[in-house]
């Protein structure tokens, strides 16, 4: 079938062909393979059976009623809600569970880096043998971070003084 305009009301069947135009109708089913660009109002159920490249979304998008959501007119991202109440709401829900971040390195820990603007202002850090470091800048401005807390695997705690040159209490 080969067409550039006109209203089909039933019985359009076939197994190869081109079509251009426009499509409309309120109800029926395609089936086959779409190529190029396909352009559609809203609906509520697409599948993809190959690779979906891109997709852009104006708006609200939730997925699979609130394993995520993203809140659009605040800015919000929820996992396991779908009212997030933060930039990030993570919800573990009702399993009596702890909550989970999962940050995971190739031979190395973790980060968590906070900044004030572009300026880094403090990091919570582990590193692959399970140590933990808690940095902070002493200044704003400075983007020079220094240990001022540690906790060794071994056991223990290390807390240093504002210019990071040696335990003023070391536990352990």
């Amino acid at each position: 079938l080969t067409a550039t305009s006109g209203t089909f009301t039933s019985g359009l069947v076939g197994t190869t062909g081109t079509f251009s135009g426009a499509v409309s109708g309120t109800n029926g089913t395609f089936s086959g393979n779409v190529s190029g660009t396909l352009t559609t109002a809203a609906q509520p159920n697409i599948t993809s059976t190959g690779t979906l490249t891109s997709a852009t979304v104006s708006g609200d998008l939730t997925v699979d009623s609130g394993t995520l959501k993203v809140d659009s007119s605040n800015n919000r991202v929820g996992i396991g809600t779908t009212s997030p109440a933060a930039q990030l709401h993570i919800d573990e829900g009702s399993s009596n569970s702890y909550g989970t971040i999962r940050l995971e390195g190739n031979n190395r820990g973790g980060d968590i880096e906070m900044y004030q603007g572009t300026v880094p202002v403090s990091t919570i850090r582990t590193d692959q043998s399970g140590n933990m470091y808690f940095k902070t800048s002493g200044a704003y401005g400075s983007s020079s971070l220094t240990n001022k807390l540690e906790i060794p695997t071994a056991g223990g705690l290390k807390v240093r003084n504002a210019a990071a040159t040696g335990p003023i209490v070391d536990i352990g």
